[in-house]
């Protein structure tokens, strides 16, 4: 992750000397790390309590009351159309600090700062595939991480788990079944915690984030929620 990191620090040098840009389109914007007018009314976020509270779909959510996965919540900051599934490219291909910011402290406003129901938990974000680590050199969904454990002061574990099977990202059209794409594509290193908060980019279908919280139930953590930058789910 240092290759990301200095690669960071090299974009908020050059943005130091050029004009402010936008984080959704690149265009101007008026203030560093904020959007412009057009990408902000294009910003959805997702309103607490508007959403179901295991999957971040519609209420009521008829697959959720039918059956409780292991996720006892998920949360989202947005949906993921507009200036969020902007967003999440820009962060995820070409490693924008911008978008980064933006999206790490809309995670962290999920959260009440040091919040007490918290202190038992561990962050751990959900690994990403070793051939786009290789492509990125850095896992987006533990640099979003950073934010929300300073938020709640609580330990990020970004090697808690791990993937043993490559998989084909979820919203590829190889995939007939996300379910079976990610099954058995984890493993869970250690986790000294028996609460852990999960973080990815984005939720799909809930799939991924089910099967990691499966293997890390099955390893003995207690308590699994999870959050996540932007939802596709309706």
């Amino acid at each position: 992750m240092a290759r990301w990191w200095l690669r960071q620090l090299s974009r908020l040098l050059e943005t130091s000397l050029l004009p402010r840009v936008c984080p959704g389109c690149g265009g101007a914007a008026r203030v560093a790390g904020t959007l412009c007018p057009a990408c902000a009314r294009m910003l959805e976020p997702v309103v607490a309590g508007a959403a179901c509270p295991q999957c971040c779909g519609g209420l009521p959510c008829d697959d959720c009351a039918r059956f409780r996965g292991p996720i006892g919540r998920v949360q989202a900051a947005f949906h993921y159309r507009g200036t969020a599934g902007g967003l999440v490219r820009r962060l995820k291909l070409e490693g924008d600090s911008g978008a980064l910011g933006l999206l790490g402290r809309a995670l962290a406003r999920r959260f009440v700062r040091g919040d007490a129901a918290y202190r038992r938990f561990v962050v751990v974000p959900v690994p990403l595939a070793r051939r786009r680590w290789r492509e990125r050199g850095f896992n987006q969904a533990a640099a979003l991480g950073t934010f929300v454990a300073r938020r709640l002061s609580v330990p990020l574990k970004e090697h808690a788990l791990t993937r043993v099977r490559e998989t084909e990202p979820q919203g590829s059209a190889l995939v007939n079944s996300r379910r079976r794409n990610v099954e058995r594509a984890f493993a869970v290193r250690r986790v000294s915690k028996t609460c852990v908060l999960l973080v990815d980019d984005v939720m799909t279908s809930g799939a991924t984030l089910r099967e990691c919280a499966r293997v890390l139930r099955r390893a003995g953590v207690h308590e699994v929620e999870a959050v996540v930058a932007a939802t596709a789910r309706r």
